[in-house]
């Protein structure tokens, strides 16, 4: 019989539902919807092939067991009946995070679920032998979460190792308005993007929308530039080394080779493009996005209409806020003049003067970018559409 796990994939609750359509098409099972996090069963394969796989998840946690948990003494004697010298070796450093989600204030504090938990891993090591593995509260080469609500504590193991947004592709360099890679997925995702139509980007900063943008044309996975060592199930006793690689194998063979249409990507100030052409290269998909040095105004592109695109600033680096209800107008008006037949999409803070665009969104999403609530705007340029303001 196949082996199977349980498994929580982390999120925004705004990504929720792009995720659990993710896990469908991947074929993970018995998919179910949790506040911030999507629960699901895989067999060993797909295991790991959603650790490559998944875009808009920001970690994956692998449920170790789920108990009852009425009391700390209980608590800690169901953590001491895993076997977690089955799990991971002595020599393996750990932490136990824990986590009260009981809003009734009479549940077990955080500091408690983990000091009974790590009291269970000790005392379940010391059955087999005196040696125990070391803490570490700074980069633990296993981390153990534990969650507590309603007297049911679920106890996992992080087996991302570090939250997927870490494709591996970002190189040395620093942008002042960084997107989040798993954000840019699921920006794309939302609008319907899948590599039929051209994109632009106009202001690619670090070139993440466009990394992704090719990533999903290319049916390329994600996390597939990881390097060796990141993910957190490589430190686990049952670790498939000859599994994952021939995992890892199979989808890079299952990429394509070739866009259906092309994708280009531009900012005004070179250090960024370079820093882009950088990051599409190991990202392995470099030759697939066509670069250039240029201000919006200056963008044209020789193609079909397809779907542009843009993480607008959102202040702190324009100065005063005359300067960006500016430069929104000037967006909107290029927008309207130059790319008749076009989808736009422009990504900016909910706070920012985004009306001043002065076009109708036809969709708009809201997604957090860290603390800072976004918007992502989705307009239809018709021809001669009529511009107006907006004011609500």
């Amino acid at each position: 019989m196949q082996q199977s796990f349980k498994l929580i994939a982390t999120c925004p609750d705004e990504s929720r539902s792009l995720l659990m359509e993710e896990l469908r098409q991947i074929g993970a099972t018995g998919i179910m919807a949790d506040f911030r996090s999507v629960y699901f069963s895989a067999d060993v394969s797909i295991y790991y092939e959603v650790h490559l796989r998944l875009r808009t998840a920001s970690s994956l946690f692998r449920v170790i067991k789920t108990v009852r948990a009425p009391t700390e003494e209980m608590l800690g004697n169901q953590s001491a009946r895993v076997a977690w010298p089955c799990l991971f070796d002595s020599g393996c450093s750990f932490r136990v995070d824990g986590i009260d989600a009981d809003r009734s204030g009479q549940g077990m504090s955080s500091t408690v679920i983990s000091k009974k938990i790590k009291e269970g891993i000790f005392h379940s090591f010391r059955k087999k032998s005196p040696a125990v593995p070391p803490v570490a509260l700074k980069k633990p080469q296993v981390l153990v979460v534990g969650y507590n609500q309603r007297y049911k504590c679920t106890i996992s193991v992080d087996t991302a190792g570090q939250s997927l947004h870490r494709r591996g592709y970002r190189r040395a360099g620093t942008h002042p308005a960084p997107l989040k890679e798993t954000l840019a997925a699921a920006v794309l995702q939302q609008i319907g993007y899948c590599g039929r139509k051209p994109l632009l980007d106009v202001m690619c900063g670090s070139g993440t929308i466009a990394i992704e943008a090719a990533m999903i044309a290319l049916r390329q996975a994600p996390l597939l530039q990881r390097p060796a060592g990141v993910f957190g199930f490589e430190r686990l006793l049952d670790f498939d080394a000859k599994l994952w690689h021939a995992t890892r194998a199979r989808l890079q063979r299952e990429a394509h080779t070739k866009l259906a249409a092309p994708i280009f990507a531009s900012d005004i100030e070179d250090d960024y493009v370079q820093l882009a052409k950088a990051n599409a290269k190991q990202a392995c998909v470099g030759e697939f996005i066509e670069f250039s040095t240029r201000a919006f105004a200056e963008v044209n592109v020789d193609c079909a209409p397809g779907t542009i695109i843009a993480n607008l600033p959102y202040g702190d680096r324009m100065g005063s806020a005359g300067s960006l209800t500016e430069l929104y107008s000037k967006t909107g008006d290029r927008l309207k003049q130059n790319f008749s037949g076009w989808e736009a999409v422009l990504i900016t803070a909910a706070y920012s003067p985004w009306r001043s665009i002065g076009l109708q969104p036809r969709k708009k999403f809201k997604f957090f970018n860290g603390k800072i609530e976004i918007l992502a705007l989705v307009f239809e340029l018709y021809a001669g559409s009529r511009r107006r303001i907006i004011r609500s």
